[in-house]
């Protein structure tokens, strides 16, 4: 639907119209200014519906809600994957200090979701905040217990070591290790 104001031309209508739809449509659609108003009033007040209106007509997140969120069941899938993860990224901070690479994360929900032991935790806190449980992070250890990244990655002591991520310090990484 395409915003016209009151005093656009008729030219300018059926060029907007045409540009949208690649045909020509007869219908025009004006939409009143003082509801545009009451709309920015709206988001100016409401934080919920200024982020929603960002997330909603976001590229990235239009492909990923095109490509994933097919039926009930797979949006259920999604919000269970951001909650896990979601539980991860806090265990992760609150045990380094620092954030969670993406390949570090995705590495970890992969195995916690391979993983028997972990999977059925996973899933029983899920279950519990879908039935208005609280899914407090704090009362989520039992869960967060499992999640072990010292398999996973380096512990770094002192200055012993330094976050290497790129390909020319992969030697140096190796020469590192052998030393711990």
């Amino acid at each position: 639907m395409e915003l016209i104001s009151s005093n656009s031309n008729n030219t300018l209508s059926k060029k907007l119209c045409k540009k949208k739809n690649k045909k020509m449509n007869n219908n025009l659609t004006i939409i009143n200014p003082k509801i545009i108003k009451q709309g920015e009033n709206i988001l100016n007040k409401n934080d919920f519906f200024k982020k929603l209106m960002n997330l909603m007509n976001s590229g990235e997140f239009k492909d990923f809600y095109d490509s994933y969120f097919n039926d009930w069941s797979d949006i259920e899938t999604i919000i269970f994957y951001i909650k896990l993860y979601k539980t991860i990224a806090y265990e992760y901070k609150t045990r380094f200090n620092e954030e969670i690479n993406d390949e570090l994360m995705s590495y970890m929900l992969y195995n916690v979701m391979s993983n028997e032991q972990t999977r059925k935790l996973a899933l029983e806190k899920f279950r519990d905040f879908k039935e208005h449980k609280s899914i407090d992070m704090e009362k989520n250890k039992d869960f967060r217990y499992l999640l072990d990244f010292s398999k996973y990655s380096i512990v770094r002591t002192t200055s012993q070591l330094t976050y290497l991520n790129n390909n020319d310090n992969i030697s140096k990484l190796d020469e590192l290790l052998k030393k711990i």
